[in-house]
């Protein structure tokens, strides 16, 4: 299993949040640590949008 890393300067409850997120992604789109961190940057980190981009690139 890969290792999730938060971004540098993420602590705390955001870690724990940031984790659970690209989890989420990862769990419903069936994509890759990096594939959603990269949806969540491009999309400036707002779940939904990177979670639609994702669904729609996919199709």
């Amino acid at each position: 299993m890969q290792q999730l890393v938060p971004p540098p300067g993420v602590k705390g409850i955001d870690k724990m949040v940031h984790y659970e997120v690209v989890q989420y992604l990862m769990d419903c789109c069936g994509i890759t640590y990096n594939q959603a961190v990269q949806a969540l940057r491009s999309n400036d980190w707002d779940l939904w949008q990177a979670e639609v981009a994702i669904r729609s690139n996919k199709m």
